[in-house]
This record gives structure tokens, C-alpha cells and sequence, in this order.
């Protein structure tokens, strides 16, 4: 796969995402993360532009993200660092999550808050690596009560009937 005028051999795809496809992809040297963004209310243009802006508004806020290393604008795809830990969505599955890094989630959620902006709170846009929680989308929306940690997100970082919901009805391939 083409970011630019660089080629990257895929490693794995990821589960699907509500903007796009993702796939582990190695230049050789190095893994990365390359998004290929679609659009279902925006055009895909559109989309990865959006991607873009928000990047450097989570960066900003001080919200741990993975590092952005090319957009192509042509192809729609973006190149981002991997961050090779473990997926929360299935940490919640395993064995719950200690507090700590429930106390760093709520850290970004006031970052976040903070940047006027929503993440995407649900689990499986998270990554645990070395103790340290990262939010991996890129993803935001502006900031509205309804859609905060408090009253969407936490519903689904333990096995609450939320979750329990989601589990039955889409199973425990996450997608991320």
C-alpha cells in the first residue's frame, strides 16, 4: 500500500472503524498504522482532512496519542505511529482494568473537555502500553454533555449492562 511516494507492506488488518479501514503496515524497518478514511456523512476527502485537524487538537490538549507521520490526500490515508500494547476492549473482557488507568482515561476526558472537544470513549480506541493508557483514533467531536466520558463513555470500561448489550449483539471481535 502507497502513502505518498513510500510503500508499505501490510502486516494485518485491523477491525473496521466508523471512518475507515486500518491495517498494521511495515515499511521494513518500522511498524505504523495506515488508515484509508471513507465517508458515510462526509466525503472521505473530507474525512482525512478532519483527521489531520484533529490530530493537532488532541496533541495540543496534552492527550496521549500515537505520532502522525504522513497524509496522503490523494489515496485518503493517513500514516501514524503504532503502538504495539494491549487493546482495552479486551482488557475489560479478560480481567477489568485497575484503577489507575480508569484515573488516566478520566485525565483525557478533562484534556478533552478542557479542548471543547469528545473522543471516542468506547475501548477499543484505546491502547495500554508499559502502564501508560493512549487514546489510538483520532477522532473528535465537539464537545456536548451527552457524548462526555461521564455520561456515554465509562459505560462501557466495565462489564456493565451496556456492554453486556454490545457483547451480545455485535460479539467480542471489537471493532476498533
Amino acid at each position: 500500500m502507497r502513502v505518498n511516494d513510500r510503500e508499505y507492506t501490510v502486516i494485518r488488518p485491523l477491525p473496521e472503524g466508523k471512518t475507515g479501514l486500518s491495517w498494521i503496515v511495515t515499511d521494513g524497518q518500522k511498524q505504523y498504522v495506515l488508515k484509508e478514511s471513507y465517508g458515510d456523512l462526509i466525503t472521505p476527502e473530507e474525512q482525512t482532512r478532519r483527521q489531520k485537524l484533529n490530530y493537532h487538537q488532541l496533541e495540543k490538549a496534552g492527550i496521549r496519542i500515537p505520532a502522525l507521520v504522513d497524509v496522503d490526500y490523494a489515496r485518503n490515508r493517513i500514516l501514524k505511529e503504532y503502538i504495539d500494547g494491549d487493546n482495552v476492549f479486551e482488557l475489560v473482557l479478560r480481567r477489568g482494568l485497575d484503577d489507575s488507568i480508569v484515573l488516566q482515561l478520566y485525565d483525557m476526558s478533562e484534556k478533552a473537555e478542557s479542548a471543547g472537544c469528545n473522543i471516542d470513549y468506547f475501548p477499543t480506541n484505546f491502547v495500554l502500553k508499559d502502564g501508560q493508557l493512549w487514546y489510538v483514533d483520532y477522532d473528535t467531536d465537539p464537545y456536548t454533555e451527552e457524548w462526555n466520558l461521564e455520561n456515554w463513555g465509562i459505560r462501557y470500561w466495565s462489564r456493565t449492562p451496556e456492554l453486556e448489550l454490545y457483547l451480545r449483539e455485535y460479539g467480542t471481535e471489537f471493532a476498533g
